[in-house]
């Protein structure tokens, strides 16, 4: 017969220690996972967007350069949330020829560094996460401040500059780069610093 008894199990004390130090772990990680599928979400949001840019000047090139007035003409896109996105087109765009001596447009955008951007063609818009529209699209779509919606914006001069044989000063053929383009691609996603890119506009904060 031994001296002693062999334990079995753990105690209460013990118990509870793990179960804190579980706790702990999970709210460690628990916020860093849905940041990061946060962040997915609005990065894949973000592409969403640029797609669909891009399906409009793509009708705009089949459909003797006018912009389509709704997305239904397009399927109806929807953001990683399974919301439809926004859209609006200036109605000269929708309707007339971009390239045939148009120089202007009616809608306007302000972005997140409080500049106005004149001769916007057409505005994108996701509401992001919270499903809430935050910005409502307008003759001056405000973008200072998104709370989570992402928007983007194309300018004439862009749309021009892809659809019609746009030249400059010395008559040549203007070539237009990414980093050409107006842009304020600007997202503050779980806390993190103001991200900019390249391309067209979009404005996001989530």
């Amino acid at each position: 017969m031994t001296g002693h008894n062999s334990r079995k199990g753990f105690t209460l004390v013990e118990t509870a220690v793990v179960l804190i130090v579980m706790g702990t772990i999970a709210a460690i990680l628990v916020p860093t996972l849905v940041g990061i599928v946060k962040r997915g979400k609005m990065t894949e949001a973000r592409g969403v967007l640029y797609s669909v840019r891009d399906q409009i000047i793509g009708y705009a090139g089949a459909h003797n350069n006018t912009i389509p007035d709704a997305l239904d003409q397009l399927g109806n896109p929807q953001d990683p949330w399974g919301r439809a996105l926004r859209y609006l087109g200036d109605d000269d765009a929708v309707e007339k020829n971009v390239c045939d001596n148009f120089d202007s447009t009616s809608l306007e955008y302000i972005t997140r560094d409080g500049e106005t951007v004149s001769d916007v063609a057409f505005v994108l818009a996701s509401d992001g996460p919270d499903h809430v529209e935050d910005v409502t699209l307008g003759n001056q779509t405000d973008g200072f401040e998104p709370d989570d919606d992402l928007l983007l914006y194309v300018t004439l001069y862009h749309l021009q500059a892809v659809l019609c044989d746009v030249t400059g000063s010395n008559g040549t053929k203007s070539t237009f780069e990414l980093s050409d383009f107006v842009d304020a691609f600007s997202s503050v996603v779980s806390n993190s610093a103001n991200v900019s890119g390249t391309g067209v506009v979009v404005n996001s904060n989530g």
